[in-house]
């Protein structure tokens, strides 16, 4: 048995992928990845912030007192993550564990003295943490916030260096042109990400249609028009963030695929950047019984951070949806319910049709930019047709994403699919209420900083129940 080493400088790595591409195909034709039991997953990445609502980073030191097989460090030393157990829909809609554990795992958190805060971008996140430049984040002090136990993320850091130069300017629209000299500025962002099983014959139609939904399935829960103590035009950064920091392996993807062998076949025309040293041959391993780790294929598809990918496990595959900001356990909960009733609806019609209809993949993004622009106000392409997110929510997707989940009982799945409604009828989203509330904060005469902590504060007193329910 060979050993696998990461090196981002392997000069091999393309052609290992290459085999394991191969066996994955091999792997997927004779029935290894299991499909029998729909299955449902998530990962929650939080921000630690201390009682005053500023970022705790120290948040990192906690994480060896947790569950290893839950909790897990993210890129600064702010961030957590939680995996959620996997969920299955063999005995009805697994979404009530889901919020539950959402719960537990936030719980589990705060008794280890982590204030969890579920916030997409966090708005206490100032440039003082970074530099002390007005204009520019320093790259020497955003090293002081990656975390310390990650060395991918420092791995990272000096690829990041290696493919753009030690500097990049980054302008968010509504402010002024910020210079980001690392892609530490991730370390700010939370997110909610859903998995959801499929079957090998249905990856390449599953994720078409996860690209063509994100955007609408993310309007209702845009949540960071704040950044860096400004209000910008923009109500979620969270997309716009990563396609500027890794413009080329970012955003809807590579384009539309009929296949498993054409959606694989377009990772080619990525560079390999965390290479996979090995003396193991996939093919070989099959053919002794074994079964192949494919770290080179997995790895390489883990360093293309686009909206949608296909996960690779051990005995089974999954779509990740990756768009979607953080919120509250019931509104992620809800999230979850309105993306997978659409997406268990939509592959049971004519994919290729909709392709066909939707129209050029180009679409697919920029309906996600209108979408974290302008939240519910915006109008999207959909099938051909310039449309009304809102309208299209109303009079398409939630009756859809009820048909959806027709096998399923209507107390499992109303209460979520209401949320979503209400939040869509009152424009109640979580970037609707934080440009209020620091507008009321900042008419009292509090300054930026303070208003920044005190909307963390209050978030995270709220964050029990829906958006829709807050003060």
């Amino acid at each position: 048995m060979g050993v696998s080493q990461v090196n981002y400088a392997a000069p091999n790595c393309m052609d290992q992928i290459g085999l394991d591409t191969r066996a994955f195909l091999d792997m997927c034709s004779t029935g290894h990845f299991s499909c029998s039991t729909e299955k449902l997953g998530a990962e929650l990445e939080v921000s630690g912030i201390t009682r005053k609502g500023d970022p705790n980073f120290h948040a990192y030191l906690k994480i060896p007192n947790l569950n290893p097989e839950s909790f897990q460090g993210e890129f600064g030393s702010n961030n957590v993550e939680w995996n959620s157990p996997v969920l299955s829909f063999a005995n009805g809609a697994p979404f009530t564990e889901l919020l539950e554990a959402q719960v537990a795992a936030i719980e589990e958190l705060k008794n280890n003295f982590v204030n969890a805060l579920c916030c997409g971008v966090l708005p206490s996140m100032r440039r003082e943490y970074y530099g002390q430049y007005d204009d520019h984040l320093d790259l020497d002090q955003m090293q002081l916030a990656l975390n310390p136990n990650k060395p991918r993320y420092q791995l990272l850091l000096d690829i990041w260096k290696k493919m753009y130069g030690p500097k990049k300017t980054i302008k968010f629209p509504g402010h002024s042109s910020i210079k980001v000299e690392s892609c530490m500025a991730l370390s700010i962002m939370s997110s909610f990400q859903i998995h959801y099983s499929i079957r090998p014959e249905d990856a390449a139609d599953a994720l078409d249609v996860a690209a063509m939904i994100s955007a609408v399935t993310n309007a209702p829960f845009v949540s960071s028009p704040r950044f860096f103590s400004k209000t910008g035009s923009w109500e979620d950064y969270r997309p716009l963030f990563w396609r500027e920091i890794f413009p080329n392996r970012t955003g809807a993807g590579p384009g539309w695929a009929n296949s498993m062998e054409e959606m694989l076949g377009q990772l080619k025309q990525y560079d390999c950047i965390f290479g996979i040293e090995t003396s193991q041959n996939p093919l070989e391993q099959l053919e002794m019984g074994e079964t192949p780790s494919l770290e080179a294929l997995t790895t390489h598809m883990g360093c293309l951070w686009f909206d949608q990918r296909l996960k690779i496990h051990s005995n089974s595959l999954t779509i990740e949806e990756r768009t979607k900001g953080s919120g509250t356990p019931v509104d992620n909960t809800a999230k979850a319910v309105f993306w997978t009733g659409l997406m268990r609806y939509f592959l049971t019609q004519d994919v290729p049709r909709m392709r066909h209809e939707f129209g050029d993949f180009s679409h697919t993004e920029q309906n996600t930019l209108r979408t974290s622009e302008k939240g519910l106000n915006a109008s999207i392409c959909w099938m051909g047709k310039t449309t009304s997110v809102r309208d299209l929510i109303l009079d398409e997707f939630l009756p859809m994403a009820k048909l959806g989940h027709a096998d399923l009982t209507s107390e499992e799945v109303d209460p979520f699919l209401s949320i979503v409604e209400k939040i869509v009828l009152t424009g109640r989203t979580p970037a609707q209420w934080i440009r209020s509330r620091a507008n009321m904060y900042e008419r009292g005469g509090l300054t930026f900083q303070h208003t920044d902590s005190q909307l963390c504060c209050d978030m995270l007193a709220n964050q029990s129940h829906s958006i829709v329910d807050w003060e």
